[in-house]
């Protein structure tokens, strides 16, 4: 079985930022030969993989995987996410400050999934946005309104309820 494409929203070179080169290569050598082979390469790309599924759980709703990838913040928490999962695969102890940022980092992730909190500079998804066709609005009428086109749609779109122009009804075209 093929896994799906996956977009990972950090690099290796970010979870040293966060680890440091010698902690990250401490944590990733195994048979500790100061040479990281691919076997052991592999443990980090399961880890980033798994950090950006952790971030895709709480945004994939609200955000698409290319605009989360343009986020400055999903970088830096995707590699924090990734510094904790990589010192705990080994079963080393994760560090203090690593835990109370992934505690953080978790807070603002559910804030982000209940829709309390937007990423900035990020577009959200066009699913949330309104589904309207044939209308037009039209500034002559005493109510402005936007308004469905007559005969131009079937009587009932998507469950929304259609707002007669009684105007428009009752005027004859020339």
């Amino acid at each position: 079985m093929a896994l799906a494409d996956l977009i990972v929203y950090c690099t290796q070179a970010d979870v040293e930022d966060v680890l440091s080169p010698l902690g990250v290569r401490l944590r990733l050598d195994d048979d500790r030969d100061d040479n990281v082979s691919d076997d052991e390469q592999h443990r980090m790309t399961a880890c980033i993989a798994r950090a950006s599924e952790e971030i895709n759980k709480y945004c994939w709703q609200k955000y698409t995987p290319e605009s989360l990838a343009t986020s400055n913040w999903v970088n830096q928490a995707t590699a924090l996410l990734a510094a904790v999962f990589l010192c705990r695969s080994r079963g080393n102890p994760i560090p203090e400050s690593l835990i109370e940022e992934r505690d953080e980092i978790k807070e603002e992730l559910q804030e982000i999934k209940a829709g309390q909190l937007l990423l900035p500079n990020v577009p959200l998804r066009r699913r949330p946005s309104p589904k309207v066709s044939n209308v037009r609005v039209s500034a002559h009428f005493q109510y402005k309104a936007i308004r469905k086109e007559r005969n131009c749609v079937s009587p009932d779109v998507d469950g929304l309820p259609q707002q007669p122009d009684y105007r428009e009804q009752a005027t004859p075209e020339l």
